[in-house]
């Protein structure tokens, strides 16, 4: 979308203009150079940008209700993506303490068990998947993940039976 200079925008984090009227243009095209694609630099730039404005919103979003799942659960994704993996999981906690959420409670059960495999913590991510699998029965990626975990940690008959 094109936006003109100097309109106002809404919502903190995905984010629309306010517009009274808009205008529908066909005869614009726009060609994205998929194959070089961006700067390094510019995605560093860039990366560190959202970083930080992630942090200071969802905080602030804290500050204000702490009972809010929502900016626990949008730290502990800009963690796990910043490959802070126990900062994360710390997060993944708070979120699951105040959500009732079965469908996101299970993704960050999910994301979890990820982060502890990372870490190294095989038992644990054994444990975040068996909690993955209280919120939402018998879905192939969390068994898929547990058989992965087992066979790394050299239990390929757990494995095998995941």
């Amino acid at each position: 979308r094109l936006v003109r200079c100097g309109v106002k925008w809404k919502n903190k984090v995905h984010n629309s203009p306010e517009i009274k009227s808009q205008y529908e243009y066909g005869g614009l095209l726009i060609c994205h150079d998929r194959n070089n694609g961006q700067a390094k630099e510019a995605i560093a730039i860039r990366d560190k940008q959202r970083s930080k404005m992630i942090k200071e919103l969802m905080r602030d979003e804290i500050r204000q209700n702490s009972r809010s799942p929502r900016p626990y659960f949008y730290l502990a994704q800009q963690m796990f993506a910043e490959k802070k993996f126990r900062k994360a999981i710390r997060y993944y906690n708070k979120y699951l303490r105040r959500s009732r959420h079965k469908g996101e409670r299970w993704l960050v059960c999910y994301d979890k068990a990820m982060a502890h495999y990372f870490l190294g913590h095989y038992l644990r991510a054994i444990w975040a998947t068996r909690d993955a699998d209280k919120e939402v029965f018998d879905r192939w990626e969390t068994a898929k993940l547990r058989g992965v975990i087992f066979g790394i940690a050299g239990k390929y008959e757990n494995a095998i039976e995941s």
